[in-house]
């Protein structure tokens, strides 16, 4: 801030004295106090990008929110791995794949099959989207079994169990 409000008043005053026919006072000077400044209060490109990132990344979290007037389930949230196998849904997919399974109750004898489910973690407000691709026997009325990239996108695989609400997309 205080760096910005002196290039401010120096650079007026650069422009206000130099003659007209020599504008290039102006980058000269500019050069001259950007090579004065403290390197902490610069940014690397890469820091910059980062930033950028995590701004599109906040910008897309806040697009995506349990709906009001929805229907919301509430219950736990585990996961699973593929090992290579289909799920009850009849598709192969990798553990790196942001996809879930539904409660039998709840799977409808797999009409939601390739259906979406928003999910939010109630204890640190983390939210994602995920694929319905296989069924869990094992999982209550509202809980959701996920795979292991969608659990981490959660939260961390060492906890196991996750408090969530979700929606169907």
């Amino acid at each position: 801030m205080r760096f910005a409000v002196v290039c401010s008043i120096l650079l007026g005053a650069l422009v206000s004295a130099a003659p007209i026919a020599s504008p290039a006072l102006v980058p000269v000077a500019a050069l001259a106090l950007a090579s004065s400044v403290d390197a902490s209060e610069l940014l690397s490109r890469s820091e910059v990008e980062e930033r950028s990132n995590d701004q599109k990344d906040l910008e897309k979290r806040a697009k995506l929110t349990l709906a009001a007037g929805k229907t919301t389930y509430k219950g736990q949230a585990t996961w699973y791995t593929q090992d290579g196998n289909a799920g009850s849904c009849g598709k192969y997919n990798s553990d790196s794949a942001i996809i879930v399974a539904v409660n039998t109750p709840q799977v409808n004898g797999g009409s939601h099959c390739g259906r979406y489910v928003t999910i939010l973690n109630t204890s640190n407000k983390k939210i994602i989207r995920a694929k319905v691709a296989d069924e869990c026997p094992g999982c209550g009325y509202g809980s959701l079994d996920l795979s292991t990239a969608a659990f981490k996108k959660l939260g961390n695989l060492d906890t196991g169990v996750l408090p969530i609400k979700w929606q169907w997309s």
